[in-house]
């Protein structure tokens, strides 16, 4: 099946912050109303309830219009930037070449090709037998050049909600075995110490280490219409790229939420401590439950920390208010330079965590995730499938990159429990 080929349309600073305004203005209309039709006990008409609840659809419509624009304001930003630094690019450096030659590559294929780049893209050749385990330029697959890879990159950045989290991504050149050092010391504490008398002792703060990895990860096949390749005027990179890397960034997503650190990377849930709170109803914890989990992080983690949940726990979420204060837990943005927040903090919605009707479920997290380390190995390769598709006047393209990822300090994140 051939990839969507419609690319968002642009959009400004200005766009999303006369959204972000609108939005702020229906929700508060909506907790009007709800407050001005509710009965004694605090309940709705069914007709009443059918309108705020409209009134919620509409804001949650827009909130999902304003995610897409901060991802496409960050692709663009980083599409801008690499635009101009091509530009001024010396046109004769070595990255230069390879990139020209890559692309009469990806345009033409191997055979296309003329011996002084063959010779430059066979540079790179063994480097991706090696460390990838995919074929040689000779069956169709040569390293991406660094700007390509960088764009795949951003495009992961705005998809994945791990990398959108905030966690800590580390880039390396090599995929050889990573031990990163881990530790939490928040338990000691100093002391006042007398004159002449000896320092007292203190439990030795707790070593170890996280071996992060580069477990190699394939986009599958993506066929694109040969025609489109032959258009000059179509931006190749930015489409391929795009298609490709969220293939990658859905399955990467995933394993960093979820992997099990067997032949995959450590996902967040698996290694995040339990906040001890168990939800007692199955639509949605209530407004001190959510109190709880975040406190039962430490504030040394807590001061930088933000929830993460399902889509749809998001939107339960966004019901609730205090029902002593009347405070709503979610309060929207009015600027896209500051986030939306549900008691104070910001969130990350991952649609790879549990619903909260999943009985058991560890469906929401809270903490610091700077202390998930995401592991990045430079460069990629991409194979390109001529004849397997001439019948169709298609051609195929799979990426190939490496990655890991592992919480570091485990007591930075807690889980709370859905109803059992």
């Amino acid at each position: 099946m051939e990839p969507n080929m419609d690319t968002p349309a642009k959009v400004s600073i200005t766009d999303l912050n006369v959204l972000l305004r609108e939005r702020k203005a229906l929700y508060q209309k909506a907790l009007a109303y709800q407050d001005e039709h509710k009965a004694e006990d605090g309940s709705l008409s069914a007709e009443d309830h059918g309108t705020f609840q409209k009134m919620l659809d509409d804001v949650n419509r827009m909130s999902d219009k304003a995610d897409e624009m901060r991802s496409q304001l960050q692709i663009q930003d980083a599409m801008a930037e690499r635009t101009l630094r091509d530009r001024e690019e010396d046109g004769d450096t070595p990255m230069a070449k390879y990139k020209a030659a890559w692309l009469r590559y990806i345009r033409n294929g191997a055979a296309e090709l003329d011996p002084d780049d063959r010779k430059i893209l066979a540079t790179r050749a063994a480097d991706i037998r090696a460390a990838l385990g995919v074929g040689s330029g000779a069956v169709g697959a040569y390293t991406v050049p660094e700007d390509f890879y960088g764009r795949v990159v951003e495009i992961l950045k705005a998809f994945g909600g791990m990398r959108a989290s905030g966690a800590e991504i580390l880039t390396t050149r090599s995929g050889a075995d990573l031990p990163v050092p881990t530790g939490d010391d928040t338990g000691n504490v100093g002391e006042i110490v007398a004159e002449s008398v000896a320092t007292g002792s203190a439990s030795d703060p707790t070593f170890g280490q996280v071996i992060l990895k580069a477990y190699t990860y394939s986009s599958k096949i993506v066929k694109v219409h040969a025609s489109l390749l032959q258009d000059e005027d179509v931006g190749l990179e930015a489409l391929l790229a795009r298609w490709l890397a969220i293939r990658i960034g859905r399955i990467q997503n995933t394993h960093f939420t979820t992997g099990d650190d067997n032949g995959k990377p450590d996902g967040v849930t698996v290694s995040a401590q339990n906040s001890n709170v168990q939800f007692a109803a199955a639509a949605a914890p209530t407004y001190d439950e959510l109190v709880d989990v975040q406190h039962s992080v430490d504030p040394a983690y807590r001061v930088r920390g933000r929830f993460m949940m399902h889509d749809s726990g998001l939107a339960a979420l966004k019901k609730i208010k205090n029902a002593t204060t009347g405070e709503p837990l979610w309060l929207p943005a009015v600027s896209a330079r500051e986030p939306d927040t549900i008691l104070g903090s910001p969130y990350t919605v991952n649609q790879d965590m549990a619903t909260f009707t999943t009985a058991a479920a560890k469906v929401i997290l809270f903490g610091d995730f700077s202390q998930y380390f995401i592991r990045d190995v430079t460069g990629g390769a991409m194979a390109r499938l001529v004849e397997r598709y001439a019948e169709y006047f298609q051609i195929g393209f799979m990426l190939f990159t490496r990655a890991d990822g592992g919480l570091i300090t485990p007591s930075a994140i807690k889980y709370a429990l859905s109803k059992a």
